[in-house]
């Protein structure tokens, strides 16, 4: 079979010549067959289209490329064709390493060398081999050498790891210090260490100072809150005390406002009644001194009777004296004279007796106007006694009712007292209980910073011994 190559050359857009040359291809498998790079490997040539020109199987030549592989198509030779680096694929049931590249200018033809990888990279895996048992050796003995450098030069760095774990562990001794010897990274380590080491141990040292400070606090809050929780509750008793008591005292002076008002209307009633008799006494007095002039005009008749009585015995006893010088003839004048002085006598006589007994009445009615005037006296001082005494219950009385409103009002601020006491005495008893928690949470921190051991640098809190005040109260009865 022979193998034509024609190339036209142009002048002046004509067509001027062709160039051509045959070649056998026989000769071409064998230059094809001669490529093998290794045992397996092999080169083959192909179409633009993927037919097979020349491969160390002469059966095969002009087949398509899809006998060697079914992935071998036109697509797959123009990508390794175009590619940079080896393309894998399974060739006739091995797996191989494709390069390939265009050949005869632009006849289309592609020239494929196919390597077996096993092979091809057996020298570069020879080569690894070599280079990794090499480096590995080497490793070693630089890991080697490295580690004494290492432990000569970070022998002080193990000692600052110890100290470390030291701390760490729970028994931590911040009082050791590390050695700072030289001016290398390890001396400037272990100055680092040791400032934080100090640091920290300053700051424990003060946390335990505190600690302590508030575990003592803590408890003195707890004894006060007790404390005052136990006189919280005795006030409360002495105001419930108090309260029942000021609720009697309030009943006591409602009772006595209750009997100053009844005091109030029965003087009201009695001045009343006073005021009465007095008028009564009044009008007593006028009569008497009515009858007193009567009495007195009553003597004046009298006194005028005993006139007319003396006056008729006068003419009784002339008439004798007439009758008795007419003799015989005069004298039946003579009885009448004596009969007529007679009767003069006995009415002189029975005025004299109603003088007395107008004089004695007289003075008896002045004794009885004295008394009746005296009584009347007596009883506008009563009316007057008896009206003070109802202003005086007046005013008991008003009194006594702002002392009520009063007493109220100072119940109604006990019971207000009480009541703020028992929600102090709540509070009290939560002071308490957080007071517990804070020792309690003091006692812990104290047991933590324990595990560390540290100077006594710091003086440890003063505890100062809690003193109840007495604050009893003193009733006065």
């Amino acid at each position: 079979m022979i193998v034509t190559f024609a190339r036209p050359f142009y002048r002046n857009g004509q067509l001027a010549a062709v160039i051509g040359a045959d070649i056998a291809i026989t000769d071409v498998i064998e230059i094809v067959s001669g490529i093998a790079p290794t045992e397996s490997s092999f080169g083959f040539l192909t179409t633009s289209d993927g037919t097979l020109v020349a491969h160390p199987d002469a059966n095969l030549t002009l087949e398509p490329s899809t006998r060697l592989s079914d992935a071998l198509t036109q697509s797959r030779l123009n990508q390794i064709t175009q590619a940079d680096v080896p393309q894998a694929l399974s060739l006739q049931n091995s797996d191989k390493l494709l390069m390939g590249s265009q050949v005869g200018g632009d006849s289309g033809w592609q020239l494929v060398i196919a390597m077996d990888e096993a092979e091809a990279t057996a020298g570069l895996r020879a080569i690894a081999t070599t280079s990794i048992v090499t480096l590995l050796i080497v490793a070693a003995i630089t890991a080697v050498l490295f580690g004494l450098l290492l432990t000569l030069l970070l022998r002080r760095l193990l000692v600052a790891r110890d100290a470390m774990n030291n701390i760490a562990s729970g028994e931590g001794d911040l009082t050791r210090r590390l050695p700072e010897e030289g001016n290398d990274e390890v001396t400037q380590i272990a100055s680092a260490f040791n400032l934080f080491v100090g640091k920290m141990e300053a700051v424990l040292i003060d946390v335990r100072t505190s600690s302590e400070s508030v575990h003592h606090a803590a408890n003195e809050i707890a004894m006060g809150g007790q404390d005052l929780s136990r006189r919280t509750d005795n006030a409360a008793a002495s105001l419930q005390q108090t309260s029942a008591s000021i609720e009697e005292i309030t009943s006591t002076v409602q009772h006595t406002a209750a009997s100053a008002k009844e005091a109030n209307k029965l003087s009201q009633t009695a001045s009343e009644v006073a005021n009465e008799g007095g008028k009564v006494v009044a009008n007593v007095v006028t009569t008497m001194e009515d009858i007193t002039k009567a009495s007195d005009k009553i003597g004046d008749i009298v006194t005028l009777m005993n006139s007319i009585s003396f006056q008729t015995n006068l003419l009784a006893l002339n008439a004798s004296v007439e009758a008795a010088r007419a003799g015989e003839h005069g004298r039946g004048f003579a009885v009448v004279a004596d009969e007529v002085r007679k009767l003069a006598g006995r009415s002189s006589e029975a005025a004299n007796d109603i003088q007395k007994l107008i004089e004695d009445s007289q003075s008896k009615v002045n004794n009885g106007t004295t008394l009746v005037r005296n009584a009347g006296a007596t009883m506008q001082d009563i009316v007057a006694h008896i009206t003070r005494v109802t202003d005086v219950l007046e005013e008991i009385n008003a009194a006594t009712s702002e002392q009520s409103d009063g007493i109220n009002q100072v119940n109604i601020a006990v019971a207000e007292l009480d009541r703020m006491t028992q929600e102090n005495a709540a509070m009290v008893e939560e002071s308490t209980t957080a007071a517990e928690q804070l020792k309690e949470q003091a006692d812990h921190l104290a047991g933590t910073i324990s595990s560390f051991k540290l100077s006594h640098a710091a003086a440890p809190a003063l505890q100062v011994p809690y003193q109840a005040h007495d604050n009893r109260r003193h009733h006065i009865t």
